[in-house]
């Protein structure tokens, strides 16, 4: 039978034993457990290099979609901005186009309302001279000696022709020159039935010079400068023949069929 001091000593050797085992297991895990830690801290430092170059390599091919993206675009836009130009310009050539013509279309239009305006103008004032003329004046023009019709004067002249020939004669009086055949008023009113397009402008820029005669006037007076359509301010009726003649006057002036002389 074991004493028990023998059974102690057994006993702290078998404690002393299991301390040393377990002394060497905890060491030999320690050792294992820094083994790992270093094995964790280089795959750390390996898996750290890789993800920053996938990082760079991420990023740069970021940068070139994008620049490329960029770069469409840009070529998108530029394509759209053409496009668009063209587009303006077309539309800008288009109304171009319909203001030239329509603006034609106007001009044409009034320059044949003008036209017949002057037309009806001249028939009416010839008519009216022609009724007041008598029958005795027109026989004694008829027998007026063949040198009388040379020496025709300009008052003579000027008398026997309509008002709106008058401003013409004044142009070409130094030309009218009288023959056997014709005095100095047939002459001229031949040339005129001739040259209609020369009345008209010769009738134009008398009635021009005498409005800018009359604006001089109320300036010289201290007065307000007329206006152009103050002259048709009375009745049509009440204006005068003459008040045919220019264009201008004519639409504002025509009156009844009654003045006419017929």
């Amino acid at each position: 039978m074991i004493s028990p001091a023998q059974a102690r000593r057994e006993r702290a050797l078998l404690l002393r034993d299991l301390h040393r085992d377990q002394r060497r297991r905890f060491l030999r895990r320690l050792a294992e457990l820094r083994a790992e830690e270093k094995a964790a801290r280089v795959g750390r430092r390996v898996e750290l290099t890789h993800a920053r170059d996938r990082c760079v390599t991420r990023s740069e091919d970021v940068q070139r979609e994008a620049a490329a993206a960029y770069k469409r675009a840009v070529e998108l836009a530029k394509l759209a901005k053409l496009a668009a130009r063209q587009v303006a310009r077309d539309q800008c050539a288009l109304e171009r186009q319909h203001a030239r013509d329509e603006g034609a279309h106007k001009i044409e239009h009034a320059k044949r309302e003008r036209e017949e305006e002057r037309r009806f103008a001249a028939e009416l004032v010839r008519l009216e001279k022609g009724a007041k003329a008598s029958e005795s004046e027109r026989r004694q023009r008829q027998r007026t000696r063949r040198g009388e019709r040379r020496a025709e004067s300009d008052d003579e002249v000027r008398g026997n022709l309509e008002p709106e020939l008058v401003p013409l004669f004044e142009l070409l009086k130094r030309t009218i020159k009288g023959s056997d055949r014709q005095s100095r008023t047939e002459a001229f009113r031949q040339y005129a039935e001739e040259h209609q397009a020369e009345v008209y402008e010769a009738q134009d820029r008398e009635a021009d010079r005498a409005l800018r005669r009359d604006v001089r006037k109320h300036r010289a007076e201290g007065g307000a400068a007329p206006r152009a359509p103050a002259r048709a301010a009375r009745a049509p009726d009440e204006l005068p023949a003459s008040a045919f003649v220019a264009p201008r006057r004519a639409r504002s002036a025509r009156g009844p069929l009654s003045a006419v002389p017929f």
